[in-house]
């Protein structure tokens, strides 16, 4: 398949802008009328995203959704056999998994951050953590990175205090 290497848009690029970003898409795409050309379509994604990156210039993470998603776009419009429904079809099911695999990704994250900090510190004793910034859910798609590594840690009984 032409968009088999685009099937995995997670990671970096998934921070909760970026995912709020697709997901408007999404929306609009779900209520936009059917377009002549799969083409068209994929200039439609492509123009749409293309203005959510001008109202967050510096959202780098938006910029480079917008970018995977277009591409991802054209590529589905190019396969043989594409038709509108298909293509917006593929396209809602992939922005719509980013939400859940970003969840998936931050509580890996949560687990192996919570992993490395407890492989130097006896057993059964807790550990205090300090963070600061943007941790959870301003950050990401609502289960956190930094927080995540915290709500595993008392998961486990292992936190004293955060």
């Amino acid at each position: 398949m032409a968009a088999a290497s685009h099937a995995r848009l997670h990671g970096s690029y998934t921070q909760a802008i970026a995912i709020v970003g697709v997901l408007s898409l999404v929306v609009e795409l779900d209520k936009t009328h059917t377009f002549t050309t799969p083409g068209d379509l994929a200039k439609h994604v492509e123009q749409r995203l293309a203005y959510l990156v001008t109202s967050r210039p510096t959202a780098v993470n938006m910029a480079h959704a917008a970018t995977r998603v277009t591409s991802l776009a054209w590529a589905l419009a190019r396969e043989p056999g594409a038709t509108d429904s298909i293509v917006r079809a593929r396209l809602v099911q992939e922005m719509e998994g980013w939400l859940e695999r970003d969840v998936a990704d931050n509580i890996a994250v949560g687990e192996a951050g919570a992993d490395a900090i407890l492989a130097g510190v006896p057993e059964g004793k807790r550990v205090t953590i300090l963070t600061h910034c943007n941790t959870g859910s301003l950050a990401t798609a609502g289960y956190g990175t930094a927080i995540g590594v915290i709500r595993s840690l008392q998961a486990r009984g292992r936190l004293a205090h955060a």
